[in-house]
């Protein structure tokens, strides 16, 4: 017999478009850490051009801000998470871990079944 696992993917939605998401919640941890969408696109091995839209699009499908982009210049840029953003990422991150103690749970529940 196999042991199987329930698993599940889940989304902020919005009208607009995704907020966030698993990928998302990566590439705002990065720019949270690195202050820089050039070097956390580069810490998660993506192109530049993917992380910026990424972040656009966050920006577009949330009433607030998520990311704040400073473009660079004599003074340079920058880019950081804002305070929407980091409520945002703690609730992801919190939701995320109850969704994966209930499945397990479930799995375990459910076992017997497969």
């Amino acid at each position: 017999m196999y042991k199987t696992t329930l698993k599940a993917k889940f989304w902020i939605d919005s009208p607009k478009g995704v907020i966030l998401g698993r990928g998302r919640l990566e590439l705002l941890k990065q720019i949270h850490q690195t202050g820089s969408i050039s070097k956390a696109a580069k810490a998660m091995e993506i192109s530049y051009r993917k992380a910026w839209r990424l972040a656009q699009s966050m920006n577009e499908a949330s009433d607030e801000e998520i990311v704040i982009m400073n473009a660079g210049g004599s003074k340079g840029g920058g880019t950081k998470v804002s305070e929407k953003g980091l409520q945002l990422m703690n609730m992801y991150e919190s939701f995320d871990q109850e969704l994966s103690e209930y499945l397990k749970t479930k799995s375990d529940e459910y076992s017997q079944l497969w």
